[in-house]
């Protein structure tokens, strides 16, 4: 059976509607019915967080901490670039630069 929007009822749902119809009551298409008698008191859902997720949010909250930019930090390095009075380590620079190229590629100077 198939309903109005086209998507397939689950079976306990179609043989609710269809026990409701056989007794001559009327009931919804959409209503819910509880076609399992030992179900009279509500269950209740739970979920337990494991000790690997606790750790991988510790991690994610400590990350988090860690990526915080000092903006007055980052203000005075600009304001030093603008006026000229930056000082730059062209070799240290050079050499990172190296450095990240062979990580990036995978060879070794």
């Amino acid at each position: 059976m198939v309903d109005s929007t086209g998507n397939i009822p689950k079976p306990s749902s179609f043989v609710a509607q269809t026990r409701v119809q056989q007794r001559g009551k009327d009931a919804d298409v959409g209503e819910n019915i509880d076609t399992n008698p030992t179900s009279a008191t509500p269950s209740v859902d739970s979920a337990e967080i494991t000790p690997e997720v606790r750790d991988a949010m510790k991690m994610t909250e400590t990350t988090h901490e860690a990526l915080t930019v000092d903006e007055k930090k980052v203000a005075d390095i600009k304001k030093a670039i603008a006026e000229g009075n930056y000082p730059i380590d062209t070799d240290r620079t050079a050499a990172n630069m190296v450095a990240l190229e062979s990580l990036l590629t995978g060879t070794k100077d």
